[in-house]
Formats: C-alpha cells, structure tokens, sequence
C-alpha cells in the first residue's frame, strides 16, 4: 500500500493511504506519536509495507499500535511480525472479541483512559455512551496535537465525485470544504456534552493541530476549527 507522509508536529506526523468507496476518495490516515523517551505509538494503523517499516523505524522505536475504535482494526495484526516486541491495544468493543480468542500476539492489552504507558504524555478519553463506535481519542500535551478518527469529517472543496459517489457523499454527511459528521456517528453519539467536552479541553489547552482519519488535518486556527466541530454535535 502506498501512502503519503504528513508532518503535523516535530513529534507528530501521519501516514495518509488512500481508500475509496463506490468510487469515493474517502482516504484513510495513521498518526505517529514521538514520546520523550523515543518510543512510538501509531493510532489507526494502515496497511504496512516496507517503505512503511523503514520510516517509522527512522522516527523511533515502535512500541504501541492502537485500534481506537471500532472501525480502525483491519490491519494491526500484521504489526507484530515486523516488531516483534510491539503492544497491541484494541478500543473495548474489539477487545471482547480479542479476549476470547486463542491467543496470537505476544502482548495485547485493552485500551483504557487511565493506567496506559504513555499516560504522562498523552491523554486518552473514552468517548462515553457510543458504543456503536467506541472510539478513543489522544492529546498529546507537548505538541498540542489533538488525535480523533470518526468523530468528524474534513474533507476539501475540490474532492472529485461522481454521480455515484457524490449520492454516497449526501447519504454519508459529507459536505466537501466543510467539516461535517455522518448521520451514523450523530446517532451513535448519545452523549453530546461529553462530546463537546472532548473538543473544548483540547482547546482550553491551547490545541494547536487536530487530527481525524478522513479529509484534511488542521494546523492553523485550531481553536477555531474546534469551534465549528462542536457546533455540529
């Protein structure tokens, strides 16, 4: 799988692969996280490759790979035959699954908002009564970096649609130009002060880059950014 590289922060940078859905450039993006002692986590981990491997060994040493919901699961497995000493956690809806299985990876854990390795470093929230996506989001407080994956979409006004998956757009919530959310992920979401408090603590933290898995990432006005993404939910 090829992918792009994105730099957010001197700690931060992500690997967008593309994916499409009926015709719909709908991309798919992996975040990188330096911690301060060199060690890597990777949130929503694409398809690997050796170009991949090469470029994340070149940023440290990998040492957490995180399925942060849901949906962002298919290719964490593959991780570990690359870094054998990697640690696996799974968002809790997947974990029941893995749990029950015979076990195939050397370490793999459940992902919580307290009690994780990098708990010094970056904040992990549960966002609380979407079961539906069970997602997780990061903050890491040294960069600013504000990491979501299905909680929203930003997608640019130029993206190239069809018929087809222009009707796909409509029916998913995409507005391109706009940041938008999928009418599924406003019915998952029961919790919408929960929500909103996610986006409003990174942004009384000074966020300065947001992050999600399909669109664009922001790293200008951020605070701003986050203003129109609360005022969808």
């Amino acid at each position: 799988m090829s992918f792009v590289e994105e730099t957010v922060s001197e700690n931060v940078i992500c690997f967008k692969a593309e994916l499409e859905l009926l015709g719909l450039p709908f991309g798919t993006r992996s975040t990188l996280i330096r911690l301060a002692d060199q060690s890597l986590m990777l949130i929503s981990p694409i398809k690997i490759c050796d170009a991949l491997e090469a470029r994340i060994r070149e940023f440290g040493q990998l040492k957490y790979v995180i399925a942060p919901n849901k949906f962002h699961h298919l290719y964490i497995s593959r991780y570990p035959k690359a870094f054998p000493d990697v640690t696996l956690y799974y968002a809790s809806g997947l974990w029941s699954k893995v749990a029950t299985r015979a076990p195939q990876y050397k370490y793999h854990h459940k992902l919580a908002e307290k009690g994780m390795p990098w708990d010094k470093e970056v904040t992990t929230t549960y966002v609380q009564d979407a079961p539906m996506l069970d997602e997780f989001t990061f903050f890491l407080e040294r960069d600013k970096v504000l990491v979501t994956t299905d909680l929203f979409f930003n997608f640019p006004a130029n993206l190239n649609l069809t018929l087809t998956s222009r009707l796909l757009a409509k029916l998913m919530g995409i507005v391109p130009g706009a940041v938008s959310r999928s009418m599924l992920m406003k019915i998952a979401t029961k919790n919408k002060e929960a929500l909103k408090g996610i986006f409003l603590d990174s942004k009384e933290k000074g966020v300065k880059s947001v992050i999600c898995a399909h669109g664009n990432i922001t790293t200008e006005n951020a605070d701003e950014f986050i203003d129109r993404v609360i005022a969808l939910i």
